[in-house]
């Protein structure tokens, strides 16, 4: 039977499928700017993002404690997040 004789639903579905597998193989990556040197790298939350610059702050203004709970909080929100063990 040729596609075009497939009902549709089959045919929907079966696109929808190699869509969607197609969308959950592809990772987000940002250009990051560091020293100059653009780099691809992987996309954080928003939120982890902005935990991990107030401890970069903190641990900056020698709020070492402070700056150790926020850095935990980061591996809380983004546990692929290596930039925050200390």
């Amino acid at each position: 039977m040729s596609n075009l004789r497939k009902p549709l639903w089959i045919r929907a579905t079966a696109y929808a499928s190699v869509i969607l597998l197609g969308i959950s193989a592809c990772t987000r990556h940002v250009t990051r700017i560091a020293d100059g040197t653009a780099r691809q790298e992987r996309a954080i939350s928003p939120e982890a993002y902005a935990t991990f610059a107030r401890a970069r702050l903190d641990e900056a203004h020698g709020d070492f404690a402070i700056a150790r709970k926020g850095y935990r909080d980061v591996l809380r929100l983004d546990a692929a997040a290596d930039e925050a063990w200390i």
